[in-house]
């Protein structure tokens, strides 16, 4: 059973609005022709008659031609969805999406081993940070995960720092290097 929103209602008349504008324009015309072309004014009642007809026929068309305009454009996705079969997914089908999102999770995983309880780093001391994101991070992405200068924001060097870590001053200068050559080339 469809359910009707009267926003989307108004959204779907929006998005038709010049198509039915266009039809209304070709029945007017046509009812303001078939009123000026009487006996006073055409006294030939072939012609009447024939200009009656064009008239008619052409308004037909533009409208008939206006709703195909409709119905394949803005009025497709909702013709689709009014009449498609709505899915359901069986349980089986979501047991077996589990367990490959489970088996997925295994594979893709990878984990860190503490070899010589390296972990975590308890005195700081000399770190070597490597990667472009180290210098250059991007703090968000868009819509909801973008940021903006409202937001204050540490950079993985910077909380390093206040951590009492040192990084590689030559590792970080060569990673700057790096980008300024690539960013040059292009």
């Amino acid at each position: 059973m469809l359910e009707l929103n009267m926003d989307d209602v108004l959204a779907v008349l929006g998005s038709v609005r010049a198509y039915l504008i266009a039809v209304a324009v070709a029945l007017v015309l046509a009812l303001l022709v078939t009123f000026v072309v009487n006996k006073r004014t055409v006294k030939n009642l072939g012609a009447r008659k024939l200009t009656h007809s064009a008239t008619w026929v052409v308004a037909l068309i533009a409208a008939l031609v206006s709703i195909n305009m409709m119905l394949l454009g803005p009025l497709s996705n909702v013709i689709t969805l009014a009449t498609s079969d709505k899915l359901a997914l069986s349980s089986s089908t979501i047991k077996k999406t589990n367990e490959l999102a489970i088996n997925l999770e295994r594979e893709g995983t990878v984990l860190l081993q503490n070899n010589d309880n390296t972990l975590p780093i308890s005195n700081p001391g000399n770190i070597n940070v490597f990667g472009w994101a180290s210098t250059n991070p991007i703090y968000g992405g868009t819509g909801s995960g973008a940021l903006s200068d409202a937001y204050p924001t540490t950079s993985i060097l910077d909380s390093l720092k206040n951590a009492g870590f040192k990084t590689n001053d030559q590792l970080l200068s060569s990673i700057l290097i790096t980008l300024l050559s690539a960013d040059k080339l292009l």
